[in-house]
């Protein structure tokens, strides 16, 4: 009965650390990545709404 129990218990270790090894290499990464694509469009726009604004000052002076 131990033994039964401690293969299970082993087992279940293993799928667990499996799947979280994928997720931190896939999923996290993904993530990240993600993260890094938005701070470069969101620094884009704010670029261009700054540029679009000195455009619109300088048309009115």
């Amino acid at each position: 009965m131990h033994q039964h129990f401690f293969n299970l218990l082993e087992q279940t270790s293993h799928s667990l650390l499996r799947t979280l090894t994928r997720m931190l290499k896939e999923d996290i990464r993904k993530v990240k990545d993600q993260g890094k694509l938005f701070e470069r469009l969101s620094s884009d726009y704010d670029m261009a709404l700054q540029k679009n604004a000195d455009a619109s000052k300088t048309k009115r002076t």
